[in-house]
C-alpha cells in the first residue's frame, strides 16, 4: 500500500518507455506526491506508456520535463492529479523541447475539487493530432492553465484520417470522355525534360526556341 511518494530524478542521454511502462509518484496520505524531473539530452520516446504524479488527500506533485531534441508520445500519458478537497491542488506540468509531438495521447493536470495545476509548454515545433488532449481543469473547483510557447500549435481540427473508399471512374468522366475511352481512342500527356546539361536551382529556366 502506497502513503508518501518521493521525488523522481533523471538525468540520462535518451529514455523509451514502451508496454505499459511507468514512472509515478503517488501519495494517499496527507502530504503531497513527490515531483518527477526528467533531464533528458537528447530523446524522450514514449509508447503506451505514463509519467504521473497523484495524491487523494494532498497535492500532487509537479512533472518537469526537458530534452534536447524531441519528446514524442504515442498512445501514452503525462499526468498530475489530485483527488482531495477545495484546498488541493494539481501538479504542474513543465515540457521544455525543440519538438514536441502527440499522437493520441494526454497531458493533464487536473483535480477534483480543488484547483487544476498549471501546463507549459515551450517548444519550436509543437504538434498535436486530433485525438490527443491538453487539459488542465477541475470537476468541481477552479480550473488551472495551460500556456503553449511554440510557433506551430494544435493541429486537432486540421488532421482527419484519409477515407478508404475509392471514387467511380465513370462518374468523373464526362459522357463525350466517357465515349472515346470505350472506343479506344484516349489522350495522353507526355512530360519529357530538356535535353541540357542539368542547371543550379537559383539559375533561370530558358524557353525553347520557336520552331519555324
Amino acid at each position: 500500500m502506497w502513503n508518501v511518494g518521493g521525488n523522481i530524478d533523471i538525468d540520462v542521454n535518451n529514455v523509451n518507455l514502451s508496454s505499459n511502462a511507468v514512472i509515478t509518484s503517488a501519495s494517499n496520505a496527507s502530504a503531497n506526491a513527490g515531483s518527477i524531473n526528467l533531464k533528458i539530452a537528447d530523446k524522450l520516446e514514449s509508447r503506451d506508456s505514463t509519467i504521473s504524479t497523484e495524491s487523494t488527500q494532498a497535492d500532487s506533485g509537479n512533472i518537469s520535463i526537458a530534452t534536447g531534441f524531441l519528446t514524442w508520445l504515442i498512445d501514452s500519458s503525462v499526468t498530475a492529479t489530485v483527488g482531495g478537497g477545495p484546498q488541493t491542488t494539481g501538479g504542474n506540468i513543465q515540457i521544455n523541447s525543440p519538438y514536441f509531438v502527440l499522437k493520441d495521447s494526454q497531458v493533464i493536470a487536473n483535480a477534483y475539487e480543488g484547483k487544476g495545476g498549471r501546463i507549459g509548454i515551450t517548444a519550436d515545433t509543437y504538434l498535436a493530432d486530433w485525438t490527443s488532449t491538453v487539459s488542465a481543469s477541475s470537476t468541481k473547483g477552479i480550473s488551472g492553465e495551460v500556456n503553449i510557447n511554440a510557433p506551430l500549435t494544435n493541429l486537432s481540427g486540421l488532421l482527419i484520417p484519409l477515407s478508404d473508399t475509392f471514387m467511380d471512374r465513370a462518374e468523373l468522366l464526362k459522357d463525350d470522355c466517357e465515349t472515346r475511352y470505350r472506343q479506344g481512342k484516349v489522350s495522353s500527356l507526355i512530360v519529357r525534360g530538356q535535353e541540357l546539361i542539368p542547371m543550379q536551382t537559383d539559375d533561370v529556366l530558358p524557353s525553347p526556341f520557336p520552331s519555324n
